[in-house]
């Protein structure tokens, strides 16, 4: 979902813009399924992950991703998140 919209608002799609599938039903349609899917598939893994997988995917992901100059004002990441 995310790739399709990135696609969309750069223009890869000659004939289509977010705001011509807003203005269009079944392009309404479709973003609104995209985005059903997309929860659905998140619900699932709440559901289904075991919670030591979902917290070290959690701290992997600020270790890696998030550089603490990125951060809110104010946020201060745990010394357990931190890159080593």
């Amino acid at each position: 979902m995310r790739k399709f919209m990135d696609d969309l608002r750069e223009g890869m799609y000659i004939q289509q813009t977010v705001e011509g599938l807003l203005a269009d039903m079944e392009g309404k349609q479709l973003l609104i399924e995209l985005t059903y899917a997309h929860g659905v598939l998140l619900l699932l893994l709440d559901q289904r992950m075991d919670p030591k997988v979902k917290e070290h995917i959690v701290v992997s992901f600020y270790r890696y991703r998030v550089r603490p100059w990125s951060l809110p004002w104010g946020v201060v990441l745990a010394p357990g998140l931190r890159a080593r």
